[in-house]
This record gives C-alpha cells, structure tokens and sequence, in this order.
C-alpha cells in the first residue's frame, strides 16, 4: 500500500505505545501506593498527590477507585502471568521449571500482607473473584503441561492425581492468608519453601526424579530469596 494509506495507522500504533508506556508507569507506582496505605481508606485524591498530577487528569485514565483497583489487578497478575511464562520458556528441564514456578508463586504471595488480602476480599470482592479465577486456571494450565511432561520423562509417578495437585499449589500460596501461617513464612520463608517443595516432589516423583532433585538440589546456593 502507499505510504500515505500506512502513515495513521503508524501514528495510530505510536500514539497507543506512548499511551500504554504511561499506563504502564502510572499503574506501577499506584500498585506501590497500594502495598504502602492498603486499599480501605485510599482515595482518589491520594492517588493524585501521589502521582503529581491533577484529580481531573486522573480522572482522564480512569473512571472511579474501583476502576483503578480493577486496573492495577490486571497489570500485576499480567507481570505474573508473563514471568511464569518467560519461566517455562528459559527452564525446560521439568523439575527445575516446576521449582522455580512453586518458588515464585509463593514469593508473590509472602510479599502481600494479610490484611492487603483481607481488604481486597471485603471490598472488592467481584474484583477478587474475577482475578482469582484467571490465575487459577493460568496456574492449572502450567502445573498440568509440567504433570504431563514429567510423566512422559518418567520423572513423575503415572499415577499422580492432577486435581490433588492443584489444590495443594492452592494450598500453599494461601497460607500467607492465614494469621497463623502469616509471621512464620515471612520469618523463615526460604527454609520451609526448600522443606515443603522437598516433600512436594518426592510425593510426586518417580525414582528418577528423585535421584535427580537430591543430586541437583543439594548445593547450598540453591535459596529462595524473600
């Protein structure tokens, strides 16, 4: 085509880059706001002063609290979903993959507080059911194609029920959630993380998988940092 029949549409996409570039940074730096002061008594005003700039630009990228908390759910677990993806990708070896998932779920869950969650659920709860469906099944779908990959390896027992699985990743990135469970994986995140992901694979591992978790994952350097 010519290229006066191209050029808006290049402007178009150039334009939609820079706007999703300063989304991007605006949602950034609200997502830290929120880990800082909660999401109870935070206003749109606070936001603003946060952000440097005018309540009616603000208002300009977004219609109400809840659409900025909606929209700064999306672009976190988007961060997510893209990190568990580039882990897939980068680690194709089956046990350090599903390690390095299991390490990252619960690290992402260690980081957010009881209370955080506890504030999400209460007052937005569509929100938090929306975002949690998505990254359940996101989760599942990954944790299904390692199960599947292990076994076809003979790394894994053919006979490991997928749906325990889940639930036990389900499990474990909820105990943060847990008043009880909340101190004591902040304290000594990385021991029990080595402990139970241990315990997790040999439940789950054939004898090959287990000569391979004790050969590769004996080495000291191998921690989980929180």
């Amino acid at each position: 085509p010519p290229r006066s029949t191209l050029f808006p549409y290049t402007t178009l996409f150039r334009s939609l880059s820079i706007y999703n570039q300063v989304m991007d940074e605006l949602l950034e730096r609200i997502s830290t706001l929120i880990l800082k002061c909660g999401v109870k008594s935070l206003t749109m005003d606070d936001i603003a002063r946060s952000l440097a700039m005018s309540k009616k630009t603000l208002y300009q990228h977004f219609e109400n609290k809840k659409d900025v908390i909606k929209k700064v759910g999306d672009y976190e677990q988007q961060k997510e979903f893209d990190i568990l993806t580039q882990i897939c990708e980068e680690y194709p070896q089956t046990i350090d993959q599903l390690w390095l998932i299991t390490k990252y779920l619960v690290n992402q869950r260690v980081k957010l507080s009881a209370n955080l969650i506890y504030s999400f659920n209460k007052y937005y709860p569509d929100i938090t059911q929306y975002l949690s469906s998505r990254r359940q099944l996101f989760i599942s779908n990954i944790l299904i194609k390692n199960l599947n990959k292990g076994i076809a390896e003979e790394l894994y027992r053919n006979d490991v029920d997928v749906e325990t699985m889940i639930f036990f990743y389900s499990l474990l990135t909820s105990l943060s959630e847990m008043d009880m469970f909340d101190s004591l994986m902040k304290k000594n995140a990385g021991l029990h993380f080595n402990d139970v992901f241990n315990f997790h694979l040999r439940a789950i591992a054939t004898p090959s998988g287990i000569y391979y978790l004790e050969t590769k994952f004996k080495s000291e350097d191998i921690k989980l940092d929180f």
